[in-house]
């Protein structure tokens, strides 16, 4: 499953990007892809790892650790969070672990991402030192504070702000005046005060919460996520608030949702790819079941679109793909499915239909808005489809099997010269 997810250079690009350590497991714990990160991490190459488990990699106590965490998030379908300190690197690492499952909800393996968020701790740990050196370095303290990446503030514990350092100020576009005397869950989401009121409660309590991720809203409504931790601590006049160190994660969470897209997607039409395509069939089969309908499969195919990457090049191809995938989002409905299988094939997938004649309106619509002119720059473009169609439960009872009827049909077509339409089974 992942193999097919990771089978494009962006995807990959992206990944490797993520300033983390990435790698997935099947549900045998057997490592089936890590990024660049990770290598380079442990000192060792991809054939050091791909196709093998932690026993193979690791000292047996620290593989039977990995493992026994790995197998829980497999058994219980769980995300787990936790932090963890290396001390042979004396390092520290933020890790979320989470069962990847399919449309069916089966669990397919294991998706760990690693942080290192030692800078992280080194801030709280020059927060404590300039604590304690306040009365004779009120300067030196301010510094540390405004000149650290993450922000860091004091709070009473009704939310009142006492401090905000300068890092906090500019991400949220607003000035010290502006913090002066505010509450901190003016800036927090609505989506996320609920959450952080617990937060404030538990440690107020003395339960210890190592670890936060909520949601901030600017002044003008941009949203900032941010992860972090909240400390109940006190002065040395004795009087307490809440020491609140965090970064902001968005571009991370950014890149997090655009490799689950792509995990599903073609990168160049942002259609369904194969991958997402025969959840889809599987999907709509269980629905046509229980209401009793149909489902078809069209296999599009542009005749002779190999002369328009020969004539116009591979740039104006793409083009030409993005806006047939653009006339086809037209012609369907909400509740149907368009995907691109590769190159210049294209499958619609037509849900609970209740008649032949709804299938060879689409078909006709497809032919007639695929064959009207393109116009790409200056180029002039004609070209039309052929296609091929299977429907199920007549022409059979998988998606495979419903596929591969569909793309005999379409070449049904081709042999007649393009341009039309032809059924697996009439």
């Amino acid at each position: 499953m992942f193999d097919d997810i990771v089978s494009n250079n962006y995807l990959e690009y992206i990944i490797n990007s993520i300033p983390a350590q990435v790698y997935f497991k099947d549900v045998d714990l057997v490592y089936r892809w890590v990024n660049e990160r990770f290598l380079q991490y442990k000192g060792i190459t991809r054939g050091d790892v791909i196709g093998k488990r932690d026993i193979d990699i690791y000292p047996k106590e620290q593989a039977n650790e990995i493992i026994q965490e790995d197998k829980h998030v497999i058994d219980s379908g769980f995300e787990i969070f936790y932090e963890h300190y290396s001390k042979s690197t004396d390092r520290y690492f933020a890790i979320r672990k989470t069962a990847i499952r399919d449309k069916n909800g089966d669990i397919q393996g294991i998706l760990a991402v690693i942080m290192d968020i030692t800078e992280e701790k080194k801030a709280v740990l020059q927060l404590e030192i300039a604590k304690k050196e306040i009365e004779e370095s009120r300067e030196k303290f301010k510094d540390i504070l405004e000149n650290a990446n993450d922000f860091i503030l004091s709070i009473e514990t009704d939310g009142k702000i006492i401090y905000a350092n300068r890092s906090f100020c500019e991400a949220l576009r607003i000035t010290e005046t502006d913090i002066r005397d505010n509450n901190f869950f003016n800036y927090v989401s609505s989506q996320s005060k609920e959450q952080v009121y617990t937060v404030f409660d538990s440690i107020i309590r003395g339960i210890k919460i190592s670890h936060s991720e909520f949601v901030l809203t600017t002044p003008e409504g941009r949203e900032i996520v941010v992860e972090g931790s909240f400390t109940y601590r006190q002065y040395p006049s004795g009087s307490k608030y809440i020491l609140a160190v965090f970064r902001d994660i968005t571009q991370r969470k950014i890149d997090e949702e655009r490799i689950r897209f792509l995990a599903y997607h073609d990168v160049l039409t942002e259609l369904p790819n194969r991958l997402l395509f025969f959840d889809r069939v599987n999907m709509e089969i269980s629905r046509s079941l229980r209401n009793g309908t149909f489902v078809s499969l069209i296999m599009m195919d542009l005749d002779k679109f190999k002369s328009v990457n020969d004539m116009f090049g591979h740039n104006v191809g793409d083009i030409l793909l993005k806006d047939v995938s653009n006339r086809l989002r037209r012609i369907i409905r909400k509740i149907d499915t368009i995907a691109r299988m590769g190159g210049d094939e294209f499958v619609i997938v037509l849900s609970d239909l209740k008649s032949f004649e709804d299938i060879e309106e689409v078909a006709k619509r497809i032919i007639e808005e695929i064959s009207l002119p393109y116009l790409i720059g200056e180029n002039k473009i004609e070209i039309s489809a052929s296609l091929g169609i299977s429907i199920f439960p007549n022409d059979g009872n998988e998606p495979d099997t419903l596929l591969r009827k569909a793309d005999i049909a379409m070449y049904k077509s081709k042999s007649r010269g393009g341009r039309s339409f032809s059924y697996y089974c009439r």
